[in-house]
């Protein structure tokens, strides 16, 4: 199978998941190549199928990806564009261990994981030998995280709370929150050359559970989000190791008082846990396009996305300025002109905050597919433009919400007009928020429209002359940024 790939279009998916299965024998990197057009370039024994867009994630059996940069790069394709991804785990199966030493753990609900081996030592530089884990630490007192979300009893935790990083951010942003918790452990970790780890919500909890080396301990009914551990769950298989018979924290929170652990022992999640109570931490980071990694923020990644940086542990990207009123934009640079409006509908599964002051849930992307999810919304809206959007080969672009659009306004080349107070949610820009710094350009002076509502008639917007939030008729129009993360 590390020979070579006949790769045809109606079998394109076969022989990906092919490709993918065999690459643990492969001594090799990873390119990723986009085009506008249907394209097949065959050399070197190599095959590789992009198409209309679309993102390949694509195994280079015999050449390493500075070789075959070269060779695409010499291939005269029109609309052929390049995008290289190092991405350590695309090469490796579940649960292998990479060069630094993390692990991959695999694919959940969309978004890519590294965890650290088993039995990390007490310390933010820890040695990690991958036996059972033993470290024991509290979630911290009773103090409810107003910016994490409370999970009641018998609420699944579905894709809107698979927000560990965000949830661990906010933990440790907590000032009554001590050093000595377990969000702390996972946010102070460099482990691996890597230092974005955090504390896995419920749902990754389980995710990890259901692919451990504990997952035939599971007892009837458990675990409650996935007794089978199958679906988005993709288990059950024994492929992380080094866990205990023994409770896990988790980020995600029930009240001010408790919050979920999962028990090893039988895969059961707790529900009725004081914080104070100690638990074992497991650390998780998601692995994203290594596209910005050696960038800084602001600067222009391969395709033409602008590196916007990394906002609560989340990172990010942003197109140029003045993108054009398309599906396939161009983007020169040049001050943003197009305007829509958010519409003028109650969207159910978008959270309505009523106060500038209140932080956003930093979840665009989930507020975005829930506007468009929305039967009623109608017409060229402004989360149906970044949703449709296709630039510098990626296809997941959306609207921001009023926290991440604040981001940008924080290190936009606007960020030096704040006005007193402004922005409402950090007037200094400082913080999680990373200014002020005017390294992303391009952004107009009028308001900018987030995908955060208001209430069933209005939508928050950003007047990026002043920096000030507001909360306005949905049916405005204004200029709008599109953003991804990675």
């Amino acid at each position: 199978m590390c020979g070579s790939f006949l790769v045809v279009f109606l079998v394109f998916s076969v022989w990906f998941s092919e490709s993918h299965a065999a690459t643990s024998e492969c001594n090799t990197e990873i390119c990723r190549v986009n085009a506008t057009d249907s394209v097949e370039i065959n050399k070197y024994n190599q095959s590789l199928l992009v198409t209309n867009n679309t993102v390949r994630d694509v195994m280079i059996p015999t050449k390493t990806c500075a070789e075959f940069k070269s060779f695409v790069e010499n291939v005269n394709i029109p609309g052929l564009t390049h995008n290289y991804s190092t991405d350590p785990c695309l090469c490796k199966n579940l649960g292998e261990t990479v060069a630094s030493g993390a692990v991959c753990a695999g694919r959940f609900r969309d978004a890519r994981y590294m965890i650290p081996p088993g039995n990390c030592s007490n310390s933010s530089t820890p040695t990690c030998p991958g036996t059972n884990d033993s470290l024991l630490r509290p979630y911290d007192g009773l103090v409810n995280i107003s910016a994490v979300e409370d999970v009641p009893v018998g609420t699944p935790e579905v894709g809107s709370t698979q927000t560990g990083n965000i949830a661990t951010a906010a933990i440790v942003a907590e000032p009554s929150v001590s050093s000595g918790n377990a969000a702390h452990f996972c946010n102070d970790m460099s482990f691996g050359g890597y230092s974005d780890w955090f504390l896995p919500s419920k749902s990754e909890l389980t995710y990890l559970f259901c692919h451990s080396n504990r997952s035939g301990n599971r007892t009837a009914g458990n675990p409650a989000e996935t007794p089978a551990c199958d679906g988005d769950f993709g288990g059950p298989t024994t492929s992380l190791t080094g866990f205990a018979s023994a409770a896990y924290h988790s980020s995600t929170e029930i009240s001010n008082s408790v919050q979920w652990i999962l028990q090893f022992s039988n895969g059961s999640l707790g529900n009725n846990v004081n914080k104070f109570n100690s638990a074992r931490p497991r650390c998780l980071r998601i692995v994203g396009d290594a596209a910005c990694d050696a960038l800084n923020r602001g600067d222009v990644a391969p395709g033409g996305a602008i590196c916007a940086g990394t906002f609560r542990s989340v990172k990010y990207m942003t197109t140029p300025g003045n993108c054009t009123d398309s599906a396939t934009p161009t983007c020169n640079g040049a001050v943003d002109a197009v305007t829509k409006a958010w519409d003028a509908v109650d969207i159910s599964g978008v959270t309505n905050l009523a106060s500038a002051a209140l932080p956003a849930p930093q979840g665009g992307d989930l507020a975005t597919a829930a506007v468009l999810a929305d039967p009623s919304m109608t017409g060229s809206i402004a989360a149906k433009y970044c949703s449709d959007m296709v630039y510098a080969g990626y296809s997941d672009w959306y609207l921001p919400d009023k926290s991440e659009l604040t981001y940008l306004y924080c290190n936009s080349n606007r960020s030096g007009t704040r006005t007193a107070g402004n922005p409402a949610e950090q007037p200094d820009c400082a913080g999680d928020f990373k200014g002020p710094t005017t390294l992303l350009t391009g952004f107009d002076g009028y308001y900018y429209i987030s995908s955060t509502e208001g209430n069933a008639t209005s939508a928050w917007v950003l007047l990026f002359s002043q920096g000030a939030l507001s909360s306005t008729y949905k049916n405005l129009n204004g200029p709008l940024r599109c953003i991804r993360k990675y």
